[in-house]
């Protein structure tokens, strides 16, 4: 049971929810449009109705009194008792005399008013004729001063305009209520999930960063925005998980250069002869380079996946950069005794930063010198495919087991037991890094033996295809 007291809450929600609002605007705008029908087929019916008995009124008139004449009571009295004798139910006339006095008539209490009317019969007196309350009549003041009197009854016309009235009332009325019953409804139900999802934001704020918001499957703007939040939430909480591993591998990371730095400053201060102070000091700078090595790397990984070096992209001529890289990895080849090979194909093309492309290859190329045995067969292969560009990157040396591979592209994850050499394990991560801001995909395969790493890129737009840079 809901208590008491959160009961104004809830009102006062319900009239401010865009729901309710909604669905109260839609129910007047509705009853108005049902009161513009209805004035309109009012205004037709009744305006019909009231022109017929007009022409009847003005034609039984003319029967008595010729058009352009003027004549006086007795001119008319024989023509208007013919007419008392002819007349029909719901037919009314009269004489009045230049006194005041009843000449002529088939009612009681004829009107005198000289034009057209509508003339009720008195509430306390009796009608005008049986079930006949109302008439419209003509009033013509006659030469001496009398008043011919001609009506037709007019109570199935006032009828008919009461019972419209009463009927549209009640339809107005059975609008408004399934309007504002439908906001009400639809207001509760807004407020119901609203609340639930205040309830989950609460929790999300509280720290419990694996909730997420209630939505239900459809296309309703709530749930819709419910589930693009739930996206947005998953990717928030792996950020700081990832804020929070990377916090970790660096305190990790930095623990044994730490340690070794602070060894070597202590071997330094009881260092008596001047070789093992130099010693001990190129050994600490060591240890700081190795640090400055991991931030650096840190800053290079956080500037690619900001996306800010997108501003520096330009048409590459992908061959020659390839081949250029090669180049430059061809000496550290040859000193390790490596048959490197190259297989690129001519005339590629590629948008995106040549700084960074350079880097992303001769760092892959790098890799696969060092991590693998003296004497190793590396290959660097490039070709064009009808939707991407592919280059791959492949070496036979004791490759990297595939359930090893995700670890291996994720920061700091180094295989050292796998692939021996050093560094601070964020190699392969800056690459796929480099490959995503250039809407590519870095992936890991096995060469048998050996790892097989492929990038594919995209091919640049028709409009941005002219005068590579080399």
């Amino acid at each position: 049971m809901m208590p008491e007291t959160a009961l104004p809450a809830i009102r006062a929600r319900l009239w401010r929810t865009t729901a309710f609002r909604l669905a109260v605007a839609g129910a007047l705008v509705s009853s108005v449009g049902a009161g513009i029908v209805f004035i309109i087929i009012y205004l037709s019916t009744v305006g019909t109705m009231s022109r017929t008995l007009d022409r009847e009124i003005a034609a039984e008139v003319a029967e008595i009194i010729d058009p352009g004449t003027h004549p006086n009571s007795a001119a008319v009295l024989s023509a208007t008792r013919e007419q008392l004798e002819d007349a029909v139910r719901g037919t009314f006339a009269a004489l009045i005399g230049p006194s005041g006095q009843i000449i002529a008539t088939n009612f009681a209490n004829p009107p005198r008013a000289v034009g057209w009317g509508w003339y009720s019969a008195p509430s306390q007196g009796k009608p005008f004729a049986p079930g006949i309350t109302v008439i419209r009549g003509l009033g013509i003041k006659l030469s001496d001063g009398g008043v011919l009197f001609i009506g037709e009854s007019a109570t199935a016309l006032v009828r008919l305009k009461t019972r419209m009235t009463i009927a549209f009332a009640i339809s107005f009325a059975i609008l408004l209520a399934l309007g504002l019953g439908a906001g009400v409804s639809l207001g509760r139900g807004a407020v119901r999930r609203i609340g639930r999802i205040n309830a989950s934001l609460g929790r999300i704020m509280a720290g419990d960063f694996t909730r997420r918001l209630p939505h239900a499957a459809g296309d309703h703007e709530i749930d819709t925005l419910a589930a693009s939040v739930n996206v947005m939430l998953a990717r928030t909480q792996a950020l700081m998980e990832d804020v929070q591993h990377i916090g970790n591998e660096i305190a990790h990371d930095l623990r044994s250069p730490l340690t070794r730095l602070r060894a070597g400053l202590e071997l330094a201060q009881e260092a008596e002869d001047a070789p093992r102070l130099r010693e001990a000091i190129t050994q600490a700078i060591a240890q700081v380079d190795e640090g400055l090595e991991l931030f650096s790397a840190l800053l290079r990984l956080a500037q690619i996946e900001s996306g800010t070096r997108r501003a520096a992209f330009t048409l590459v001529d992908l061959s020659s950069l390839l081949r250029a890289a090669a180049e430059l990895c061809e000496p550290a080849a040859d000193a390790g005794g490596d048959h490197f090979t190259t297989a690129i194909a001519p005339g590629l093309t590629l948008w995106g930063d040549p700084l960074l492309l350079t880097q992303l290859f001769v760092n892959l190329i790098s890799n696969a010198l060092r991590h693998t045995p003296a004497g190793s067969d590396i290959a660097l292969r490039a070709h064009a495919a009808p939707d991407r560009i592919f280059i791959t990157i492949s070496d036979n040396g004791p490759g990297i087991p595939a359930t090893q591979r995700r670890e291996a592209l994720r920061r700091f994850g180094r295989l050292n037991e796998a692939r021996t050499g050093t560094g601070v394990g964020l190699g392969l991560p800056i690459a796929q890094a480099i490959a995503t801001l250039h809407d590519g995909s870095l992936t890991l395969t096995d060469a048998a033996p050996g790892l097989r790493v492929e990038i594919a890129l995209p091919h640049p737009p028709r409009t941005q295809a002219r005068q590579p840079h080399g």
